[in-house]
């Protein structure tokens, strides 16, 4: 075989026209896809992807959801004597601290501080030294908490309180 019979085989028979067309006509074919298309594209989508599933149009410019940060303030340290089951004085100090959006927290807080220690301080002498530091019970004290105080504050006002230091010896 010559080079010669290489290179007819691959040739077209005359008059039969070329596949592929010209590089311009694809070319202009590219440039209308490219323009049309991703009209197209945002136009039908939305028509047949579910609302929860479509990505929101925003998306990428924007902005996490940051709630403000609640207002806290601790209240001074409540140290009280407590009795355990064999009669022993055990000392127990609690820090009690207040959780608000609302900015007047730290003002009110003062007002209501020597009320709402005097209950809880009540309430806690009350108790048995082995009920405050059983870590199954610790639950419930706090909600004790929160009734006491929510009781002298007002709920809307306090709506958390957490016991944020409890040291027993």
């Amino acid at each position: 075989m010559s080079a010669k019979n290489d290179d007819t085989e691959h040739e077209a028979p005359a008059g039969a026209k070329k596949k592929g067309g010209s590089p311009a006509k694809w070319a202009i074919i590219a440039l209308v896809l490219g323009a049309v298309g991703p009209g197209v594209w945002l136009y039908v989508v939305p028509k047949f992807v579910p609302k929860s599933q479509a990505a929101p149009k925003d998306a990428a410019h924007a902005e996490p959801v940051h709630e403000a940060p609640p207002i806290s303030v601790a209240w001074p340290p409540l140290v009280v004597d407590v009795h355990d089951d064999q009669g022993t004085v055990r000392h127990v100090k609690i820090i009690v601290t207040l959780e608000s959006q609302d900015e007047k927290l730290e003002v009110e807080s003062r007002a209501y501080t020597a009320r709402g220690r005097a209950h809880l301080l009540g309430f806690v002498r009350k108790q048995k030294y082995e009920d405050l530091v059983d870590s199954a019970k610790f639950e419930g004290l706090q909600t004790e908490f929160t009734k006491i105080i929510q009781a002298q504050m007002g709920a809307e006002r306090i709506p958390h309180v957490w016991i944020t230091d409890l040291v027993a010896q």
